[in-house]
């Protein structure tokens, strides 16, 4: 599968937020921005309220780690969201949560904390959706250590008849998110995964361009 990385954003203010959408239209042509309610974790980041305030050339996906992420779709389509992920672990309704998001004419994903297993992803609402992502830290903070427990995850979700869903297991897109650098990629690819939201990993490096074309011909040599 084919290797694509995602500069990801986690900041709390408008500010910020923009500043690192006009920096990364120099490397990339999508950001993944995170947004953070305070109540699945205690951490916040700006709402979606604020982005409303926002435009980018970019292509833009979120990742709600929200209380109930279907509440926040309408303002994902209004500001242009092409990819929306939501956590299960506060989402009432997988199937109805994926549903409205394609509805809106949005791609739908789902994503899960480090700690929540992989069976907690609904048969029926893993067969509609492209992508799945796996945190590889606790959710919520950026710059935390890799925890290696993911790698097991992504092998589970890629094999054969996992949930019953099909004879070869999970197909589409599987993300990581969370301490992933030069020294984890490889591993990750090497597990079954094939797409990267990244935060310090480009953004802590002097050179955050660099850090991107490093991290992509990386995952191209350990590309499966």
């Amino acid at each position: 599968m084919s290797i694509l990385i995602v500069p990801g954003i986690l900041e709390r203010t408008l500010e910020e937020l923009n500043l690192k959408l006009l920096r990364a239209i120099d490397f990339s042509e999508k950001v993944f921005v995170d947004v953070i309610d305070g109540k699945f974790v205690e951490s916040e980041t700006i709402g979606m309220d604020e982005l409303m305030d926002t435009a980018t050339e970019l292509d833009l996906y979120v990742h709600l780690m929200t209380e109930e992420p279907i509440n926040y779709l309408n303002q994902c389509k209004e500001i242009g969201a092409e990819l929306v992920v939501g956590q299960v672990e506060l989402m009432e309704d997988q199937v109805e949560f994926v549903n409205k998001g394609k509805r809106l004419g949005m791609k739908m994903g789902l994503a899960l904390d480090l700690v929540t297993p992989v069976d907690f992803l609904e048969v029926e609402a893993l067969s509609m959706v492209n992508t799945v992502l796996l945190m590889a830290v606790p959710a919520g903070f950026s710059e935390q250590e890799f925890d290696r427990k993911v790698l097991k995850k992504i092998e589970e979700l890629r094999s054969a008849g996992f949930g019953e869903l099909t004879t070869s297991g999970f197909k589409g897109d599987i993300f990581i998110d969370g301490g992933v650098n030069k020294e984890t990629i490889g591993e990750c690819i090497k597990a079954g995964a094939n797409a990267f939201s990244v935060t310090s990993g480009i953004w802590n490096e002097d050179n955050p361009k660099k850090a991107y074309e490093e991290l992509m011909k990386l995952g191209e040599q350990n590309e499966i």
